[in-house]
């Protein structure tokens, strides 16, 4: 933990060498949360014979985010590090932290920036402000297509039971594509002609309006694919995969708030290909503390 003593300071600054410059370039960025279980001292009087006092194990939510450069083709480029950091202090420390890291790559000099994740409200009214804090000029947002399929599923399910299964298939492909074509008005027709029972048909409807119409800027999937934008944030659950669920979401493992924090930021490190440049700019700044004294 001393390491992390040294480097939390430093969070967002220590994580770049000098080859980290996004000028030119189309970025990345994508955000979602993972879950743990965090270790809280249970408060009062132990019970007679109890030997620890105990503690709660509540499950709490890290946001995690990844950074990646985007080549021209429109695929993440293998041939630049990604930046992962994870936290436990709430969206809001969140956008913090990615703010920090986007200043130190200089984030105003790259071609666009792409802001892709789910549909959570939490993330979407922040983007927008973050870009207008970093002078980014252009930049887009876009919900990953798989949770907007997958939500698209959850009207399909509303489908008449006597429809018959290959049907219902067929419905839910058509539908699909017109997600992607980004005919919302076609969509919205579609669910009206084939959702027939009332109770289905208002929930249809309310979850098309909420979910699907709200968002309609951000799932011009066809119009993102001709401008070569990424239209998934995949690389953010794997992400939240390697950092937490290997490690720190283990059966039996519970977190106190402050080894958390660190360990996120630590492993995110590590597996983002950043622990020697991390380590090599912190020995660079105990050496010239040393030297200043």
């Amino acid at each position: 933990m001393n390491l992390a003593q040294e480097a939390m300071p430093l969070r967002g600054r220590v994580s770049f060498g000098d080859t980290d410059r996004v000028g030119g370039k189309t970025v990345l960025v994508c955000i979602d949360g993972g879950r743990l279980r965090e270790r809280r001292p249970k408060r009062g009087r132990k019970s007679k014979g109890q030997k620890r006092q105990g503690y709660h194990t509540e499950w709490k939510e890290p946001i995690q985010f990844v950074i990646h450069i985007v080549d021209p083709d429109g695929t993440i480029s293998k041939k630049h590090l990604p930046v992962y950091d994870a936290t436990m202090g709430g969206i809001d420390a969140a956008f913090d932290i990615l703010e920090i890291y986007l200043r130190e790559l200089d984030i105003p000099k790259a071609k666009r920036v792409v802001f892709c994740c789910d549909g959570a409200r939490s993330y979407w009214k922040r983007t927008g402000l973050l870009a207008k804090r970093l002078e980014i000029e252009s930049y887009y947002e876009v919900i990953d297509y798989t949770h907007a399929k997958q939500n698209l599923h959850e009207i399909v399910d509303k489908l008449p039971k006597r429809i018959p299964i290959k049907e219902r298939n067929r419905i839910a492909e058509s539908w699909k594509n017109l997600l992607w074509d980004g005919r919302f008005k076609d969509l919205r027709k579609e669910i009206l002609k084939h959702i027939t029972y009332p109770k289905r048909r208002i929930e249809a409807l309310s979850k098309f309006k909420s979910y699907f119409v709200k968002n309609r800027n951000r799932m011009q999937y066809r119009q993102f694919r001709s401008l070569k934008i990424p239209t998934g944030s995949g690389c953010v659950e794997s992400a939240i995969r390697r950092v937490i669920n290997l490690r720190m979401k283990s059966p039996g493992i519970f977190w106190k708030p402050e080894t958390s924090e660190s360990m996120l930021f630590l492993r995110s490190q590590l597996l983002s290909g950043r622990w020697n440049i991390l380590t090599d700019n912190i020995f660079i700044q105990i050496r010239s503390l040393c030297l200043g004294h």
